[in-house]
């Protein structure tokens, strides 16, 4: 997208998908055919061609292959005529190549109105959806009984997950139903951006707003108007981002983003499937330990999960253990006779850990999810948070999960933070490195 100093770009591009085609030379890999139009600050101001995007690599398109080539502005027919200078490009992607043709008209269509064009190509009938060009916008502002939806804006990483994971936010896009005209910065207030829940300093740039807007041709008008502003300096540091605020009196809140290093998104491959979007949720916090997230397939220790928890505590408070350690008055003292680790030191004093008995921690020991429960449950404790609405346990395997764990089973399942496989907890079972994250990571989503 082409950017100019003004206060607003409009952008609205239509897609058409295709129709199924007859075999037959390129016609065979066509897919879907659009207007390409040019914009200025306050809309766009004509239609100058249309593009053609085929699947794979496709070496040219020729002007032979079109007929009864039409244009329509408000569903009159307009004299067109195709332009010679055809602009080829591909893009690669995971999953294979596009072909895209930009075909030009001999003259830019300038009049304000609804466009579409009709054409026949290797024999195979095209057209695109309808494409208006505005004419000049009021100053009125959007409407905030309108606004649907906001947005963080990122730049994307593709992965094979095909999550949404961001390498950076940028910006923020609003969403309003029908046509709005402008929207105002002055009418955002309370506009906030978090980073685990807690507020990180950001400016928007004026001269970075864009306005785009989607035609229904089912309406017959506009029906979603989108305002796209950049920040002006991107957040790229990991985390979990949400943006916050007020348009015009009215609160909103975006979908959280989840930001991370490619070198953190490389480690999900020792993942299972199933894991990588909470376990990239436990990356972008941090909770992992390099020398943990080399190999998550794992189970996990004690020790392992007594670091990542002490990271859970770190990130949900916004502080330091040692910072937590001193605000209590607590103090990390050698408790146990296996292990002088200052993570484990530091949960016991915090009443997050209690140990084997008998002055043993066992830190190389795997963790069973009843004593991850317990633990899980300690650090709710400290941190202050409650279950709503908290039952009894219901698992098939009641009876297996020891009496000193009954409370923090019902804990940790009644707060959404552990649970089992449907009808079992599986008390005795190991939790693995991956679980171990996730579930941390839950703790994290809890209030």
């Amino acid at each position: 997208m082409k950017r100019v100093l003004s206060l607003i770009l409009v952008v609205t591009m239509i897609v058409s998908m295709a129709p199924v085609l007859a075999a037959g030379g390129n016609v065979e890999s066509f897919w879907f055919a659009h207007m390409d139009s040019e914009w200025n600050n306050v809309g766009p101001k004509a239609v100058k061609g249309f593009s053609m995007t085929f699947r794979g690599e496709v070496l040219a398109v020729e002007l032979s292959d079109f007929s009864n080539v039409r244009l329509t502005r408000d569903g009159v027919e307009v004299a067109v005529e195709l332009g010679k200078d055809i602009k080829r490009s591909v893009n690669t992607y995971e999953n294979g190549q596009e072909t895209y043709f930009v075909i030009p008209f001999s003259k830019a269509y300038t009049e304000p109105g609804v466009y579409k064009l009709y054409a026949t190509y290797q024999g195979v009938e095209i057209e695109t959806y309808a494409q208006p060009v505005e004419g000049p916008l009021s100053d009125t502002p959007a409407d905030p009984e309108t606004l649907e939806h906001v947005w963080a804006g990122y730049t994307r990483m593709n992965n094979r997950y095909n999550l949404i994971l961001a390498a950076g936010l940028s910006s923020v896009q609003f969403n309003f139903r029908g046509k709005q005209d402008v929207l105002r910065l002055e009418d955002l207030t309370e506009l906030k951006v978090l980073r685990n829940s807690f507020e990180a300093p950001f400016s928007l740039d004026p001269n970075l707003l864009y306005r785009s807007t989607y035609y229904s041709e089912r309406m017959g008008d506009i029906e979603y108007t989108d305002f796209h502003i950049y920040m002006k300096k991107e957040f790229t540091d990991p985390g979990v981002y949400k943006l916050t605020g007020k348009y015009r009196g009215k609160a909103f809140e975006s979908e959280e983003l989840v930001v991370i290093l490619q070198a953190q998104l490389d480690l999900l491959d020792t993942a299972h499937y199933w894991a990588a979007e909470p376990l990239s949720r436990a990356l972008a916090y941090g909770l992992v330990p390099d020398d943990i997230s080399v190999d998550f397939s794992v189970n996990a220790t004690r020790a392992e999960f007594c670091r990542m928890a002490v990271r859970s505590l770190e990130a949900k408070t916004g502080k330091g253990i040692s910072e937590i350690l001193t605000s209590r008055g607590k103090t990390a003292e050698a408790v146990f006779t296996d292990t002088s680790d200052p993570d484990i030191l530091a949960a016991a004093a915090l009443g997050i850990v209690n140990g084997m008995g008998g002055g043993i921690f066992a830190p190389n020991a795997k963790i069973e999810r009843q004593q991850a429960a317990v633990l899980l449950k300690n650090l709710c404790d400290v941190i202050g948070i409650e279950a709503p609405g908290m039952s009894v346990t219901r698992f098939s395997d009641d009876a297996q999960i020891a009496s000193w764990a009954h409370e923090a089973v019902n804990f940790v399942r009644s707060a959404g933070i552990m649970s089992g496989d449907g009808m079992r907890f599986l008390p005795k079972d190991m939790l693995s490195r991956e679980q171990s994250a996730i579930v941390l990571a839950n703790v994290l989503k809890t209030s």
